[in-house]
């Protein structure tokens, strides 16, 4: 699918019901890794990377390889060399997150110290086990509201064993329907739809540092 077929996708949330989509594939990890490898143009089998921390998440992982598996789909879409920063933090003794900043200068040439260069954050991936994978925890509204230390509008993620789900958070909007709004009406299963959350990065990628940045 197009990078461009993903704009203006969003939706906002109603409730906290969540849908995944149903694949062709077989749902098990043992099965989808014999049968359907994941088949993006950077998350795939071939990035042996990501493809290993796929693979390290298994019904039974505690959190800490469901943010290594995001450390690494992060890095893969989102680069140092061109300005992004990304962070591994954890809100409480057993919840893993993920923060990505981007920087950008402000000189007209290259930056000579801090005061020409500028960080937002852009994008936070809030990693749970997979045993938690239930209706009641994709929600991300509560646990947006309590974290000072973000930017007002953020994109924002929930991503439990194999499966995301991706929101645009909007501090700024309390009280308003159009706080939280999906990026997709569905939870993503990386397995099958490597290809959508690709799609899904680099669209935050493209717009989150002007959407973050807007009065």
């Amino acid at each position: 699918m197009p990078i461009l077929q993903t704009l203006n996708t969003f939706k906002t949330v109603e409730g906290n019901g969540t849908k995944c989509r149903k694949s062709p594939h077989p749902t098990s990890l043992s099965a989808s890794k014999a049968t359907a490898p994941p088949t993006g143009t950077v998350l795939n089998s071939a990035n042996l990377r990501f493809y290993s921390a796929l693979t390290h998440v298994k019904p039974d992982s505690s959190e800490n390889p469901v943010q290594i598996l995001w450390h690494t789909i992060c890095i893969s879409i989102f680069s140092p060399q061109q300005g992004y920063l990304i962070a591994d933090k954890s809100t409480n003794s057993s919840e893993r997150d993920l923060v990505v900043s981007e920087v950008q200068s402000t000189a007209a040439a290259d930056p000579r110290d801090s005061e020409d260069l500028v960080k937002q954050h852009i994008f936070l991936v809030k990693c749970k086990a997979p045993n938690e994978d239930t209706p009641g925890q994709w929600a991300l509204t509560e646990y947006l509201k309590n974290i000072s230390s973000l930017s007002d509008r953020i994109y924002a993620a929930i991503a439990i064993s194999s499966k995301v789900k991706i929101y645009r958070w909007d501090k700024r909007m309390a009280g308003q329907e159009t706080q939280v709004e999906e990026m997709h009406p569905f939870i993503i299963d990386i397995w099958h739809e490597a290809d959508r959350v690709e799609e899904s990065m680099l669209e935050i990628r493209w717009k989150a540092w002007d959407w973050a940045g807007q009065d």
